[in-house]
């Protein structure tokens, strides 16, 4: 079969390359971690990417699908989006991949969790124990550009476990929001399917802190100006979120007809990593704050939060499973 495919170790001193049925041949120091030579494949692989470590790597298909081996984490494919994929590339922070259809449009995929312990005067850098995470499950996506999650998490030393029972901060429920935007209509109808999900697998409900979603909508404005990335917990210095006892991410942006409150949901439900933050009863309080481009395309960025006097069981690390969902359609306000 035709090579159609190459990616180089991080030393540089090794390669792989891939052929159009996934046979990989290995060379140098690359390490052969697996293929689909012996798979009956629905398209022929077109390209692969190496992990950053360079002990695993993803294929692409030409339909969108996606194999990872090694360290290589599935995150998700573009199977069902209208144009074919021409490539596979690495995020450019190094967690996930990018799958560019003959288009020109593109499908971003994230992997893995931030962390960060116990914020001193801020937390700027990730300095805490890793909760692991299982490889997140498939992040729907269709048309240019693709809805892309990303998820970030924050644990804190563990209090004794409580039954989970009402809101743990002694914050008020989620109220019934007064829409003054659209930008506001999708963070409040987000917040809402939250709290939905959380309530059919018996989980504690969240509180809306103001102050959480004004950092929120801050970053998501940042993200609209600059790009789609974590914020690294950079903006809490100084802000009410600085108060919190620890916190977790998830960010999401998509255009057309994936800038829907209820497209983000879905998404961030399909995906182990974020899954797990929405339905963790570790957090006890909820911000979520969206930015609307001019062009409609939308940018959430949800920050969950455990109160400093938080009664609330341990944070979790186990995953949720997906189904079913209690809130499963993808519709919902838009920008």
């Amino acid at each position: 079969r035709p090579i159609v495919g190459m990616a180089a170790t991080p030393s540089g001193a090794g390669y792989w390359l891939v052929a159009s049925d996934g046979g990989i041949f290995a060379f140098g120091d690359a390490v052969f971690q697996g293929s689909t030579g012996a798979m009956t494949l629905v398209a022929p692989i077109l390209g692969m990417a190496a992990t950053p470590s360079g002990a695993g790597y993803w294929l692409v298909a030409a339909d969108g699908g996606v194999f990872a081996f090694g360290d290589a984490v599935f995150a998700g494919s573009a199977v069902g989006t209208a144009a074919r994929a021409r490539s596979i590339t690495v995020n450019p922070d190094g967690g996930g991949y990018v799958i560019t259809a003959s288009d020109g449009s593109t499908s971003w995929f994230s992997v893995g969790a931030r962390t960060c312990a116990r914020w001193a005067t801020r937390c700027g850098g990730l300095t805490g124990p890793v909760i692991p995470s299982a490889p997140p499950a498939a992040v729907p996506s269709s048309g240019p550009p693709a809805a892309v999650p990303a998820s970030g998490t924050t644990p804190v030393p563990a209090p004794a476990p409580v039954p989970p029972s009402g809101p743990a901060s002694g914050r008020a429920p989620i109220p019934a929001p007064l829409i003054t935007s659209a930008a506001s209509a999708i963070s409040a109808d987000i917040a809402s399917r939250h709290g939905i999900e959380r309530s059919a697998r018996g989980v504690g409900q969240f509180a809306v802190d103001p102050g959480l979603s004004d950092t929120a909508r801050a970053w998501s404005q940042v993200m609209a100006e600059t790009g789609f990335a974590h914020s690294g917990f950079a903006t809490i210095a100084g802000s009410p979120a600085e108060s919190f006892a620890g916190l977790a991410e998830n960010i999401f942006w998509a255009s057309g007809s994936r800038a829907s409150s209820g497209a983000a949901h879905v998404a961030w439900m399909g995906s182990a990593t974020h899954r797990q933050n929405v339905l963790n009863p570790g957090w006890d309080t909820i911000g979520v704050g969206t930015h609307c481009r001019a062009d409609g395309t939308m940018f959430v960025t949800v920050l969950f939060g455990r109160s400093a006097s938080s009664t609330a069981p341990a944070l979790s690390e186990t995953v949720p499973v997906e189904a079913p969902l209690a809130a499963p359609d993808t519709g919902g306000p838009t920008c």
